[in-house]
């Protein structure tokens, strides 16, 4: 078996480190592999989980319902995707009985009189836990630090139980 040949200096700014021209087979480390793979796609996962949808029984939605509500389901979520990391996946429905729209932190959007992006964006922010998730707050001194940070040293920002003004998506 040969031994690795040391690189000349033209190659390599340290003559002492080997390099293994291909004439020295390299050890296979199959744990190494695993733990390398795995990293990949563990970390490749985490960085584009992406919000998805699916719409219920559309089929028995009026066809103009139907258009406004993929078209601006479908920007929204775009939106979200293109400015953020999200694993959630959305049950979107259509409810005539529901005044404007709601959505809940379990994934679920009915849309009723209201079919905008601007409503799918309120809505998919409740999907996400604003106003939905059981330690939803909106005031503290994090909160104040970041919106001063973004708009200057006299930003505020208001909120109840599940919405949160001004910046916020209100109808």
């Amino acid at each position: 078996m040969k031994k690795a040949r040391l690189c000349p200096k033209s190659r390599n700014d340290n003559p002492a480190r080997p390099v293994n021209d291909g004439s020295v087979p390299r050890p296979f480390r199959p744990a190494f592999c695993v733990v390398s793979l795995l990293g990949m796609v563990l970390c490749s996962a985490s960085l584009t989980a992406d919000i998805t949808y699916w719409l219920n029984n559309p089929a028995s939605w009026p066809a103009d319902i139907r258009s406004q509500i993929e078209a601006s389901i479908q920007e929204a979520v775009h939106l979200y995707n293109q400015h953020g990391s999200f694993n959630k996946q959305l049950s979107i429905e259509y409810n005539p009985g529901v005044p404007t729209a709601d959505g809940n932190i379990n994934g679920n959007i009915r849309f009723g009189g209201s079919r905008n992006t601007r409503v799918a964006l309120h809505e998919i922010a409740h999907t996400l836990g604003v106003g939905t998730h059981w330690n939803w707050h909106v005031n503290g001194p994090y909160t104040t630090a970041q919106i001063r940070q973004f708009d200057g040293p006299g930003a505020w920002l208001s909120g109840d139980s599940t919405h949160f003004w001004p910046y916020g998506l209100q109808l």
